[in-house]
Order: C-alpha cells, then structure tokens, then sequence
C-alpha cells in the first residue's frame, strides 16, 4: 500500500469550499493566506468556466452533427427563452429604474447632451452647434453628466471614453 499524500485532516480542509476557508483566514487576521486562498478561488473559477465553455462546446457540436444548424438555433433560442433570457430582463428592469432616476437627477443640459452624444451617436460639435454651447461647453456638460451618472452607479469602465458602456447604459435608460 503506498503512502497517502495528504492526511484525513488536510483532505478534510480541502473539501471545504475555499470561499469559507478565506472568511475563516481574514477572521483569524491571517490576511496573506487568505490572499492565498483568493487566489486559489481565480484559478478555481477559471478553471470552471473553462469546464462549462468546453462542454458547451462540445454540446453545440453534438446537436450540429445530428440536427445540423438549424438545430444549434433552434437549442439556442430555447435556451435563451428559458433561462437567460427571464433572467436577463430582470436585471434590466431593475438597471432602467436605476439609470432613469440618475438621469432625471441631472442638470437639463448635461442630460440633453448624454443623450445627443452617447445615444443619438451625435458628435461634440453638432452637439454644441445644436444647443448653441462652445465646443469645451458641451464636452464639459458631458464630462460633468458622466461623473454624476457614475457618482450614483457606479464607474462605467477605467476608459470614461469607451462610448459602448455609456451607451449602453443610456439605451437602457431610455428603453
């Protein structure tokens, strides 16, 4: 018989989720092994979405064979329908609330110019033209209108100059 590589006592620590060890390791005030354990949760994670991406994959390829493309939408749709899609509404019913009271709590004019910018996909000086504003005025106003939209949900991304999350954000809004 050969020799066991853990005791019954580190497999049984083990087989706690790591989640709990990490709480247990801050509340002991042991703050780098629970950096530890925090990293071990990454790896862990990672390694359970790459499980799930490569047996979906290997699904979706299971249907295609045997139903073809039509059967890969098909499977698709129905899955959406029910369980993403119920899911994600949800969230976004919650998220237009949030986002139209941030909205309404902002000046006119910064308002007018997020909405002509990020959702009419306008340019800053037909904004400016529009609304008779200097072109710094209605960068200003926008600038100003994202930093109060973000004081109260949060930071949209490190780059304020990614137009998809804060268009995003204000198609929802307006939805």
């Amino acid at each position: 018989m050969s020799e066991r590589w853990f005791s019954e006592a580190e497999l049984a620590a083990m087989s706690r989720p790591t989640m709990e060890r990490a709480v247990e390791a801050i509340d002991r005030g042991e703050l780098e092994r629970a950096r530890q354990l925090c990293e071990e949760m990454k790896v862990e994670s990672q390694f359970m979405h790459d499980m799930l991406v490569d047996g979906v994959a290997g699904l979706i390829s299971y249907v295609q064979d045997k139903l073809g493309d039509e059967g890969v939408e098909e499977a698709w749709e129905y899955s959406l329908e029910r369980g993403w899609k119920p899911t994600v509404e949800a969230i976004d019913r919650s998220d237009r609330r949030f986002i139209a009271q941030a909205l309404a709590a902002l000046s006119p004019r910064q308002r007018t110019c997020l909405v002509l910018r990020y959702y009419e996909d306008m340019p800053v000086a037909e904004i400016a033209d529009l609304l008779g504003f200097a072109v710094g005025t209605a960068k200003r106003y926008l600038s100003d209108g994202i930093r109060a939209l973000e004081a109260q949900l949060g930071p949209f991304d490190d780059d304020l100059t990614d137009t998809t999350t804060i268009e995003t954000v204000l198609e929802r809004s307006t939805s």
